[in-house]
């Protein structure tokens, strides 16, 4: 792919019905590997892999995740209550010569993605325009 067809490709975008086929994992994951697991249904249609950056900022706003600071003073997403109770789990991983929080989603949180996805999709879309400066639609 070069420059020209990368501009030619859209934000990720879809609705709850196009991820139908999808099965959840049976073991928790991390969000880069949701977020592919999710995109690879598009692969090759002009559109960008759902970003895990995106991804956990509308988590947060939707009060799954939140940042916590770390040792070093930098923020670091952690589950809030409501996000351990749909299945968001924290382990322990070593990167980078430290070990850091990870976070993880069960098959339960999972399915949780993908019984409010069309929610995550809008709050994800309410984050891009409020970036580019634009106002969100009610």
């Amino acid at each position: 792919m070069n420059a020209s067809d990368r501009d030619r490709t859209e934000p990720f975008h879809a609705k709850a019905e196009e991820l139908t086929m999808l099965i959840p994992d049976t073991q928790p994951i991390p969000v880069t590997k949701l977020c592919d697991w999710i995109s690879a249904p598009f692969a090759g249609n002009g559109r960008k892999k759902l970003c895990s950056r995106e991804f956990n900022s509308a988590l947060t706003r939707m009060g799954l995740l939140e940042d916590q600071p770390t040792v070093d003073g930098k923020p670091q997403k952690t589950p809030t209550l409501l996000g351990t109770s749909v299945g968001l789990l924290t382990k322990k991983r070593f990167s980078g010569g430290r070990t850091k929080p990870v976070i993880l989603y069960s098959p339960a949180a999972l399915q949780y993605v993908l019984d409010h996805f069309d929610e995550i999709m809008r709050t994800i879309e309410q984050l891009r325009e409020e970036k580019n400066g634009k106002k969100s639609l009610p």
